[in-house]
This record gives structure tokens, C-alpha cells and sequence, in this order.
């Protein structure tokens, strides 16, 4: 198997303390699907993602992100382009709200909005799951009676496998232990609605510029995306933390400035790795901090409550990889 390590050092050490990484290993999730059907739905669903969705050839797939009209960050989906229609994949979480967003600007279009009922959904997490499927990031497939689309980001591929309730899994092999999953989004920088993010969150602040379109033309929240990426910038950044303890982190921990002793920033999500003495965690951090030469190396950044533990900033989110 021809594989590039990745380039970033969180996920090369990820991958080396669970090979089963370095390919591709199973994981059930929680996720949801929405439909939207009809000859008004690709047109809809332009004017409301921050993704260039009409773009999308059938059985093709884009992440796309749900915005409110001041530019704060509602929902994040996976959109896959499914005949005359799309399958939107989205966190169970995130569900509601994102169908209660499209109903909220669905008019007069000719189109239905219907969210799945009973939903088998499957992820396959890793390095080289593009190869094991033979399929490449940005498509998607029927196999088996489910609609598998793959992706990649930060680094790591991703395919999910969406079916009814009663169907057989559709990829072999030992699940991925949450702590170990949890561990590789958190590596990636791939942040989760409603857990690394509030209601003040800026799509661009949260690393998910990959959800969004700088060519097409109006969406909701649009204005303040282009304003940002033309004259402005943000002014925190969610961040990727490596600590080296086994530490039960809550979320809310804060961060404060080693040098200085002063709070800057807060933990939102946190994994300590099965037996390995290490947490990984993501967090927000201040822009201005972020650009001082010294913010990356160990010990810039310190818990509040366990100063003495070795906490690196060690990357902004997502992950940034050749092998991606």
C-alpha cells in the first residue's frame, strides 16, 4: 500500500499508537438525514448553504455549512447531490435545528423537506479509506442498499454509509472505540456544532472554510463571510491542544497565558488517549496570541487548574497536511 505518513505531528502520533489508523476502522455515529426533493430543491438549498451545492455532479459530495444572517455558525452537513435532489448527512445533534432553518425560509419553492426515520449510519475513519473503497474524496456510491460518500479533511478520510434501520453493517472489522474516534477529530481539527462552538461563532473563526463558497453568489450569511475574507479578520481561532497527562477535562476549562498568568481562552472538547498519558483536546484562543512566534511551543499556554502539566498549541484547526 503506497501511504504518506501524515505531515502534521498530531495525527502521525495518533496513527502511530493505533496502526489500525494508518488504513481504515469502523465506527457507528449518530447522524441524521434530511431529503430535499423536487425541481425547486438544488435551487433552495443554493440560496441557503454557505456550499456551492448547484456546483455538485450527481453522486458527488461537498461539506457545507448552515449560517444565520448575521454570519454565525447553525449547523454543518455533509450534501450529497443525489439525482434531482440532496441528502443532506448531518450530526444528530444538529438535526433539528438545521430542519427547522430550512422550513423557516422554504416559501413557495416546489420542493419537500423530509428528515429519515429509522437510520443505520456507519463511519469508516482513517488514513486510506478512499483506497480501501476505492472511491475518492468527493464522491459518493450506492453499495449494498446504502448511499456511502467519502471526504477528507485535516488529514484524515471519512466515509459514511447512510441505510435503514435493519440493513447490515456494511463495513467489517472492529469498531473504533469512542475515546480513539473522538481522539482523531479532535487530531484533525474537525470541530462539532453546539460542543467547540456557541451562537456567537464565526464559521471562519472555527476553521470550517472548507464549508464555505467564495464564488457563488448569495446565501444566508453571506455578507459577512465576504466581508471577513476581503478586509477583516477574526479575532480567535479554535485550536488543536496536545497535553501530556490523562487528565479528565471538562469543557470550560480555561486557558490562561503562561507568561502573563492571565485567562485567554477555554477548552471545549477533551479525550484522554486509553493508557497513554495524553489529552487531546481543541480550544479557543485569541488571534493575537496565536501570532506571537512563541504561541506553538510547549508551555506557552497553561490549564488554569493544572499549571504544572505540559500543555502545546499544536495547530489551528483543521489540521493542515500535504496528505489530506
Amino acid at each position: 500500500m503506497n501511504m504518506r505518513p501524515p505531515s502534521d505531528g498530531l495525527l502521525r502520533e495518533l496513527v502511530a499508537l493505533l496502526p489500525a489508523l494508518a488504513t481504515a476502522a469502523p465506527a457507528a455515529i449518530p447522524l441524521a438525514r434530511i431529503d430535499l426533493r423536487g425541481p425547486d430543491a438544488l435551487d433552495f438549498a443554493q440560496r441557503i448553504a454557505a456550499q456551492d451545492l448547484a456546483a455538485l455532479a450527481d453522486l458527488h459530495c461537498a461539506p457545507t455549512a448552515f449560517l444565520t444572517a448575521k454570519g454565525k455558525l447553525v449547523a454543518t452537513a455533509l450534501a450529497i447531490r443525489d439525482g434531482d435532489g440532496l441528502v443532506l448527512a448531518v450530526p444528530l445533534e444538529q438535526a433539528d435545528e438545521l430542519a427547522a432553518l430550512l422550513e423557516r425560509y422554504h416559501f413557495s419553492e416546489k420542493l419537500t423537506i423530509a428528515r429519515a426515520g429509522a437510520l443505520r449510519a456507519e463511519e469508516l475513519v482513517g488514513l486510506a479509506v478512499a483506497e480501501r473503497l476505492a472511491l475518492a474524496p468527493g464522491h459518493a456510491a450506492r453499495r449494498a442498499g446504502a448511499l456511502v460518500a467519502v471526504t477528507a479533511r485535516g488529514g484524515v478520510q471519512r466515509a459514511l454509509a447512510l441505510a435503514d434501520a435493519g440493513a447490515e453493517p456494511l463495513f467489517a472489522g472492529e469498531r473504533l472505540a469512542f475515546a480513539w474516534r473522538e481522539g482523531l477529530r479532535i487530531a484533525a481539527g474537525d470541530p462539532r456544532v453546539g460542543v467547540d462552538t456557541d451562537e456567537r461563532t464565526l464559521a471562519l473563526e472555527a476553521g470550517l472554510d472548507d464549508h464555505l463558497s467564495t464564488t457563488k453568489g448569495c446565501y444566508v450569511g453571506q455578507e459577512i463571510v465576504a466581508r471577513i475574507h476581503s478586509y477583516g479578520h477574526v479575532n480567535r481561532r479554535l485550536v488543536r491542544l496536545r497535553i501530556d497527562a490523562e487528565l479528565p477535562l471538562a469543557a470550560g476549562a480555561s486557558l490562561r497565558d503562561a507568561e502573563l498568568g492571565e485567562p485567554i481562552g477555554r477548552v471545549t472538547s477533551a479525550v484522554a488517549l486509553p493508557g497513554q498519558a495524553i489529552t487531546l483536546a481543541l480550544g479557543w484562543l485569541p488571534e493575537a496570541f496565536l501570532a506571537e512566534p512563541a504561541a506553538f511551543t510547549s508551555g506557552a499556554v497553561q490549564l488554569a487548574e493544572a499549571a504544572a502539566v505540559a500543555v502545546q498549541v499544536a495547530g489551528l484547526a483543521p489540521a493542515q497536511t500535504a496528505s489530506a
